[in-house]
């Protein structure tokens, strides 16, 4: 991995490097990824605010359901997320899991505890196809 800086090279660089890509990557993921809530064009302070809260929620439960789907093991995950090695966040394999199961599989949808739990498994990088 290359990574610019003006600091000095130091381990310690690609971890700062990595915490950011995660905090990108949750950026991407409250905008164009996720629910796009960009483009409700809602005015109403009222309902915008309860659209928030719904969203705050669906979240929380996407991620819940990405880290149920890591812990299950690699095989779980290549069923949303083929490839070889993860491209998908941890939200992004949530909400793919629970649309797949919304279509094909509801039994498989883990139970919603509103708990997210540090994982334990260290989790390998998110590598992003070439372009």
């Amino acid at each position: 991995m290359i990574v610019i800086s003006d600091d000095r090279a130091h381990p310690d660089r690609l971890r700062e490097y990595a915490v950011r890509m995660d905090i990108e990557q949750s950026f991407r993921d409250d905008k164009s990824g996720g629910f796009d809530i960009g483009h409700t064009r809602l005015v109403h302070p009222d309902r915008l605010e309860r659209l928030l809260l719904a969203v705050a929620i669906a979240m929380l439960w996407c991620h819940e359901v990405g880290q149920f789907v890591l812990r299950a093991g690699e095989v779980m995950r290549r069923l949303i997320d083929p490839a070889y090695t993860r491209h998908l966040s941890v939200f992004q394999l949530g909400l793919r899991w629970i649309k797949r199961c919304l279509a094909v599989q509801l039994d498989a949808l883990p139970t919603f505890l509103a708990l997210l739990t540090p994982l334990s498994l260290p989790l390998p990088p998110v590598v992003l196809p070439k372009t």
